[in-house]
């Protein structure tokens, strides 16, 4: 199905003059043909990234409304801030500072993880969209270590979250997995076990500067929070903020 061009997307994609893919990149990583990665430069632990993952049925959007708009838009500038916000058909997801969480703590049916997650940034230099091989590079030495991850990709960069307790030990693995490598060299086959879901949608990124946000709030918020009427069914739609940027994610349906 196309885009209509009067959609919150299609603008902020006209406003920003963002960058786009028309495959979803996780088909990319797993079936597409491409360069493999051949080095990995840095690893950077944000300083103030602790958060906690929870999730509220998309059903209670009425009820915890105001406060995704306080954190999403109103909230006091934190240069280092780290936090996204998924909408899908069934649930939203919060990987957010513990301050930022405690305007849902009211909601009876916000599930919160246990765990607290660091937040670490790895730089994979000048890569683009059409290199494969990141993400398992970049998880393949923890999964053999036994250390669960989050994996959050950004339109510039990819951030790791680590259960906080594991810190230490997954830097180590960091540490000794970073290295120019070449194509010669043999690779571990190190496989994840978790289910894969696949969604049979068109997947746009966009980036907007954190100091542009305010200027385009009312587009934000249709994305996210309130379609028109006219727009069309999104199965999924993400904002993350991070110190570098706001990327914004947002899938069509395909036939």
């Amino acid at each position: 199905c196309g885009q209509s061009e009067h959609s919150p997307l299609a603008r902020l994609h006209e406003s920003l003059n963002g960058r786009e893919t028309d495959s979803p990149r996780l088909h990319k990583g797993l079936y597409g043909s491409g360069d493999r990665l051949q080095s990995m430069s840095s690893v950077e632990l944000i300083p103030e990234g602790l958060v906690r993952v929870s999730t509220i049925p998309k059903s209670q959007l009425p009820q915890v409304f105001f406060s995704l708009l306080k954190i999403l838009f109103f909230c006091a500038e934190r240069p280092e801030r780290f936090l996204s916000v998924t909408v899908t058909e069934a649930d939203i997801t919060l990987i957010a500072e513990p301050e930022d969480l405690e305007g849902f703590e009211g909601s009876t049916d916000l599930e919160q993880d246990g765990a607290a997650w660091r937040v670490v940034r790895v730089g994979e230099g000048a890569h683009g969209f059409e290199k494969i091989g990141v993400i398992e590079r970049i998880t393949g030495a923890l999964a053999a270590a036994g250390i669960p991850v989050l994996y959050v990709s950004t339109f510039s960069t990819d951030y790791v979250l680590i259960p906080d307790e594991r810190l230490q030990e997954a830097l180590g693995c960091f540490s000794s997995t970073y290295h120019p490598t070449h194509a010669e060299e043999t690779e571990p086959n190190l496989r994840h076990s978790h289910p894969l879901n696949v969604l049979c949608a068109t997947i746009r990124i966009l980036r907007l500067e954190r100091r542009h946000r305010a200027a385009h709030t009312n587009l934000l918020i249709r994305l996210l929070l309130i379609p028109a009427q006219e727009d069309v069914a999104q199965p999924i739609a993400s904002l993350t903020e991070t110190p570098d940027e706001i990327s914004i994610l947002a899938g069509l349906r395909t036939s």
